[in-house]
């Protein structure tokens, strides 16, 4: 797998640059090994409200949560031109090798992955894990940001691990623990500039934040 590509939920607040970026990765899909991880987005915020709200347990949260990817996967699927929803990383491949973008329903992946049922792991860390399932060489992290900011409100060309681990930012907790082992090459994009999303997948330079491990 060339790469795996996580479209943020936050995405969902501009419809129309929303729909550009689709139909761009259904046309990338055609010349590129690519598989989406959805995020949760305002499924996922559902959850959360009612996990503040009915303090449910944590493994019943987490569970949700990975549930309401699954929601924004098939809300996705029904954006993206030449995509299919998948569950299975077989058939994962398969329709990449075919150039169909796979949209991967993670729920009956992720459930079974040793994970503590936390907030701190999100569709950050689980897109990382299914790419190291994959054994992607990439994953792209597309997000409503230009990238990671330092304190100073500066894009972090290189933001390292260990930044990640001291300083809050756009990725969760877990995610640069997950890194750390998995080691495949992060960046961080913002996908209402799909170029971006494209330059990253030629080894271009372009406005972004690479996760150095």
């Amino acid at each position: 797998m060339e790469a795996v590509l996580k479209l943020g939920g936050s995405l969902i607040k501009k419809p129309f640059q929303l729909k550009k970026l689709c139909i761009k990765l259904g046309r990338l899909a055609k010349k590129k090994r690519l598989t989406i991880v959805p995020g949760g987005g305002e499924f996922a915020d559902v959850v959360r409200f009612l996990d503040e709200t009915f303090k449910l347990p944590a493994l019943k949260a987490h569970e949700m949560a990975i549930l309401a990817m699954d929601l924004y996967g098939l809300f996705l699927a029904s954006l993206i031109p030449n995509s299919q929803p998948v569950k299975s990383l077989r058939k994962c491949i398969k329709l990449s090798c075919e150039g169909i973008l796979p949209i991967i329903l993670p729920y009956e992946i992720c459930i079974k992955a040793d994970f503590k049922p936390s907030w701190d792991v999100t569709s950050d860390t689980l897109s990382a894990y299914i790419a190291s399932l994959l054994k992607a060489e990439k994953l792209i992290l597309i997000k409503d940001v230009d990238g990671i900011y330092d304190r100073k409100g500066k894009i972090l060309k290189v933001a390292s691990l260990n930044w990640l681990k001291k300083n809050e930012s756009c990725v969760d907790r877990f995610f640069p623990k997950i890194i750390e082992k998995v080691k495949i090459k992060s960046f961080i994009v913002n996908g209402f500039y799909p170029n971006r999303i494209e330059k990253i997948l030629l080894n271009k330079e372009t406005l972004c934040t690479i996760i150095k491990f």
